[in-house]
């Protein structure tokens, strides 16, 4: 027997100090581009390997639980 459980997440987390942007397999299959890197650039605050005013290494990228 299989059990699928479904949730939606909220549009706000009050407890949260820091952005995130979450996107599930189905989101980055269908941007037009070919690595990682290029569909970060794609969130807001985001340019050309700085997020909102730090630099590349002052990030954490998490991709399917791994960093």
């Amino acid at each position: 027997m299989t059990e699928t459980v479904t949730a939606d997440r909220p549009l706000v987390a009050k407890n949260l100090t820091y952005s995130r942007t979450i996107f599930d397999a189905s989101q980055i299959k269908a941007f037009p581009v070919v690595s990682i890197d290029k569909v970060v650039l794609t969130t807001a605050g985001s340019f050309a390997g700085n997020l909102r005013g730090g630099r590349v290494q002052d990030q954490q990228f998490t991709l399917d639980g791994a960093v």
